[in-house]
């Protein structure tokens, strides 16, 4: 393959997506951070809510495992959402060293760090669509279950 050459236009256009990919790179790190409280803090007051889900029919046993799940998915999804923008920051911050530097290596590795970036978001989102659907399922049968 021939060596590619870069124009002035390519430049400025890789130049400013590494600054919106910084910002958005920080901006789901400062999400995450609250996201992760947000479980937390859902975990401590998991107990009222399983208080809630027993008065509602829901056995004990069967309330307690739905609240660890729910932690359980969450905590999976906040660490490949966190994957995600790791790869982005590297990105961001690749990119713009390469280009600062006008060194190719780097500006491969930065395009590496992108191709990573879209694997961590394709496979967040795939587990998204098949867990979503499962846990609304499995909290559909639990309460139609303990109505009977």
């Amino acid at each position: 393959m021939e060596n590619l050459k870069l124009n002035e236009d390519s430049l400025a256009f890789l130049r400013r997506a590494s600054l919106w990919a910084r910002l958005i790179s920080i901006a789901g790190f400062v999400c995450l951070g609250f996201a992760f409280v947000g479980v937390f803090i859902s975990a401590v007051i998991g107990d009222a809510l399983k208080n809630a889900l027993v008065a509602a029919g829901v056995e004990a046993g069967l309330a307690a495992i739905m609240g660890i799940v729910y932690l359980a998915v969450m905590i999976l999804i906040i660490a490949l959402s966190l994957m995600t923008m790791i790869s982005l920051n590297c990105f961001a911050n690749r990119t713009r060293r390469a280009l600062d530097d006008g060194d190719t290596l780097t500006l491969a590795q930065s395009l590496g760090s992108l191709k990573n970036y879209f694997t961590y978001l394709g496979v967040t989102i795939i587990v998204w669509l098949i867990i979503v659907p499962a846990m609304s399922y499995f909290w559909f049968i639990t309460v139609s279950l303990s109505n009977m």
